[in-house]
């Protein structure tokens, strides 16, 4: 839990800085001396502080301070054999899927997306190919329904399939 928040705290100061220099492209307005940059900017100086505040607090803290600690050594022993290096690895895995899957939902579209990713996912937790199959096809086409028909949401078609289809 503690290294969630550790990366969320990373995450969010690094997003605020980048965000923050991202802003300063923004036209200026002669007659706006703050111009359309100004409320971008702000919320990003907000967010980086908040989470300086957030990172000083979970250092702070003597009892998170030895759970980091504790979880930084789990991932020393990341290639060992225990059933907890597993674990992290496992959670690893999920949390490099993660990330990538936006970049396929714009690339391949969301259902095929969704559903390769469910699959993988299951497999990770080493569930049977038959069952992580079904699962993820049903699930997939389940949230694609609630979604594109239910909600009535866009669903991205996907760069590489539409371009293929013409």
């Amino acid at each position: 839990m503690v290294l969630c928040e550790l990366a969320i705290t990373a995450i969010s100061l690094l997003a605020s800085i980048v965000f923050f220099v991202q802003s300063l492209r923004l036209p200026q307005l002669p007659a706006d001396p703050g111009g359309p940059s100004l409320f971008p900017r702000l919320m990003c100086f907000v967010t980086g502080i908040a989470a300086i505040i957030f990172a000083v607090q979970l250092f702070g803290n003597r009892e998170k301070r030895e759970e980091i600690a504790q979880a930084f050594a789990a991932f020393q022993q990341f290639g060992a054999k225990s059933e907890e290096a597993e674990l992290s690895r496992r959670r690893l895995y999920i949390v490099i899927l993660s990330a990538l899957y936006p970049f396929f939902i714009v690339r391949l579209g969301f259902m095929i997306s969704t559903i390769v990713f469910l699959f993988v996912v299951l497999k990770v937790f080493r569930v049977k190919f038959l069952t992580a199959a079904v699962y993820s096809l049903v699930l997939g086409y389940g949230v694609y329904y609630i979604f594109a028909e239910v909600l009535r949401a866009y669903i991205p078609p996907g760069m590489w399939l539409s371009g293929l289809l013409g």
